[in-house]
Formats: structure tokens, C-alpha cells, sequence
């Protein structure tokens, strides 16, 4: 579609909805399989992560900080919600600490650009508890 042709606001919403959940699934198939520069790839470059521990500016920054987290957990995502004009993205999941059997659930918010691309992202984490020895 030509530039000068944008869609009507409602189709353009629609379209960055889809697009922001296809990026949200993506940037944790991306950390699971440590390809930090494609998870990087779906941020703006002045985007901001919000972590519990830390704050993290910049794309760079932000490839830094996975790089030296690299396989240390892996994600499970059990659902993504997009508002209705896609400029926000819950994702809420669990993850397992390294070393230990302690089950940590998150909810990450993800704000999206007009471009589809993250502007920042708000890290929520929690316990859920031992896993069943079965």
C-alpha cells in the first residue's frame, strides 16, 4: 500500500494489533532460542526496559543485557492480550529460575510504536511455587 494511502484508522488498529501480538510471541521465541539480536530487532532503538532489578535504555543496552542473560531460563507463554488499537501488549507466562526447581510467572507490558515496534517494556515477575515432583 502506497504511503499517501494509509488505511482508515480502524484497519490500521487492526493491523497493529496482529502485528503487535506476532512481535510479542516472537521476542520470547527469540530469547528461548538465544538469538538476541532478532529479539532486539523488535525494539525501537531509544526503547526502555522496565525490569524489577533494573532499568535498562537503548537498544544497545538492551542487547547487552540479554547477551549476558543469555540461556539462563526459558519462557512458556500462556496468553497474549492486545488492546483494541494495538498500542499495548500483555504477556503473562512462567519461567523457571536456573538452578532451582522455583516456578517465577511474569506479566510483561509492552508498549507499541505506529510501526509496530516496542517503545518499552514493563517487567512484572512473581512466584508460583515449587513444581509438582511428578
Amino acid at each position: 500500500m502506497p504511503y499517501d494511502k494509509q488505511p482508515p484508522g480502524n484497519v490500521r488498529s487492526a493491523q497493529l494489533a496482529a502485528m503487535a501480538a506476532d512481535h510479542a510471541q516472537l521476542s520470547y521465541e527469540y530469547l528461548n532460542s538465544g538469538d538476541i539480536d532478532a529479539y532486539t530487532s523488535l525494539f525501537e532503538k531509544d526503547a526502555v526496559l522496565y525490569h524489577p532489578e533494573l532499568t535498562v535504555h537503548g537498544r544497545e543496552e538492551l542487547e547487552r543485557y540479554h547477551q549476558r542473560n543469555a540461556g539462563l531460563r526459558s519462557y512458556s507463554v500462556s496468553r497474549i492480550v492486545v488492546s483494541d488499537r494495538g498500542e499495548h501488549v500483555v504477556v503473562i507466562g512462567s519461567t523457571t529460575e536456573p538452578g532451582t526447581d522455583e516456578r517465577m510467572g511474569f506479566a510483561d507490558v509492552f508498549t507499541v510504536s505506529s510501526c509496530g515496534l516496542f517503545t518499552s517494556q514493563r517487567a512484572f515477575r512473581f512466584a508460583l511455587g515449587r513444581r509438582d515432583p511428578r
